[in-house]
């Protein structure tokens, strides 16, 4: 028994299966929530205004008011952090999307709308 096949105890489970698993985990790592930490201190900002105003504002400046952060994924986590607690946890798609493309699972994105819909 000490010595049984990984295969057989773990069904049809193969090797890759295991790494899409790992690819899709939601966690991030510790720079990562550094800026995801970053975003809602800026988004905290915003939820100060009346709704109207952050949602002109928004729009008008597109949250330009940060610096960009010279790493481009972490600039789009960044952004996408803000845009999830501004909107309570329900981004536009284009956000969704911008997230995406930058290399961030689905699974990642759906950690942080839900974080920012139960920080709401």
């Amino acid at each position: 028994m000490a010595n049984r096949n990984f295969a057989e105890s773990t069904g049809s489970a193969t090797r890759s299966d295991a790494t899409e698993w790992v690819a899709e985990s939601p966690i991030f790592g510790p720079i990562e929530r550094e800026v995801i930490a970053l975003g809602r201190r800026e988004a905290e900002r915003w939820l100060r205004l009346p709704r109207a105003l952050v949602a002109l504002l928004g729009r008008l400046l597109d949250l330009a008011d940060a610096k960009p952060l010279a790493n481009p994924q972490l600039e789009a986590l960044r952004r996408f952090s803000v845009r999830t607690r501004l909107t309570g946890g329900v981004p536009p798609p284009d956000d969704v999307e911008r997230f995406l493309s930058a290399g961030f699972s689905p699974v990642q994105a759906r950690a942080l709308t839900a974080s920012s819909f139960s920080a709401r």
